[in-house]
């Protein structure tokens, strides 16, 4: 009897993760197809993936496009000083995010559950990132 509640217990879990909560596209974005002549397959496709909750057991999907770098390379095509700006705004945007992180992470009383371990994790990720982009 316990293996069929534990059994029970891991397939609500994967259900939750593959459809249960699985939102359909916001009216703005229905409306807007009926506007255009309802969309394509891919769009709908596009507009439900989206809307899927987060599984850790999910496969993440890789962001392919980085709108800042994109516009990094593209910096040729600036004026010097506006390119220079730019970069500027990037340094300070990342030092913003630095700071806010680090008085995100003074403010929590850190434990050893696994919010914590994990919160901590992905909160140092952030602060990498942030330095790496600073540099």
């Amino acid at each position: 009897m316990k293996e069929s509640r534990a059994a029970s217990a891991q397939t609500s879990k994967l259900s939750w993760c593959s459809s249960a909560t699985r939102p359909t596209p916001p009216a703005r974005e229905v409306s807007h197809r009926r506007q255009v002549g309802g969309g394509s397959a891919v769009d709908r496709q596009a507009a439900h993936r989206a809307a899927e909750p987060a599984c850790p057991s999910a496969k993440p999907r890789r962001n392919t496009r980085s709108d800042i770098l994109l516009r990094v390379f593209f910096l040729g095509v600036l004026e010097p000083e506006q390119a220079r700006a730019y970069l500027t705004g990037l340094v300070e945007m990342s030092e913003r995010g630095h700071e806010e992180l680090r008085r995100l992470e003074e403010s929590i009383d850190w434990g050893d559950d696994d919010l914590s371990v994990y919160g901590r994790i992905a909160l140092e990720y952030g602060l990498r990132f942030n330095a790496m982009r600073r540099e």
